[in-house]
């Protein structure tokens, strides 16, 4: 991989570890940080930040585990699904919030919460009443 090349990430072998430095301009932490932890199973991950704009991920294998270039793959697989679903996630969350509240307020969830219908009904009951 070409070094000037920022939009790939870089990835190199030290010693039984894989290294990869990803572009925090293409990949959000948050993007890197779950695509690492779903690998947790398969392999041993540790991020740090060498650098401002740069992550960087030890991949080493586990015993019984897939060879650290099988998990390697694996992780650079899953930062580029988990990348997709939190910018997806950006993109529809108005619309996703907006079908939880209604949901939450058809099923009388938020006026029971927030001092509302429910909570007036049986406070006009007496059952409140000391």
């Amino acid at each position: 991989m070409p070094d000037g090349d920022h939009a790939i990430p870089a990835l190199r072998v030290e010693g039984d570890a894989h290294v990869v430095d990803v572009d925090e301009s293409i990949y959000c932490r948050e993007a890197v940080l779950r695509a690492a932890y779903w690998q947790t199973d398969r392999c041993y991950l540790f991020v740090s930040r060498p650098r401002e704009g740069v992550l960087r991920v030890w991949i080493r294998g586990k015993p019984g585990g897939p060879s650290v270039d099988d998990a390697a793959g694996a992780f650079l697989n899953a930062l580029v699904d988990h990348e997709l679903r939190v910018e997806i996630g950006r993109e529809t969350r108005a619309v996703r919030d907006l079908i939880v509240a209604k949901a939450f307020a058809e099923g009388g969830v938020l006026g029971e919460t927030l001092g509302g219908p429910a909570s007036q009904d049986s406070a006009d009951s007496g059952e409140n009443a000391t």
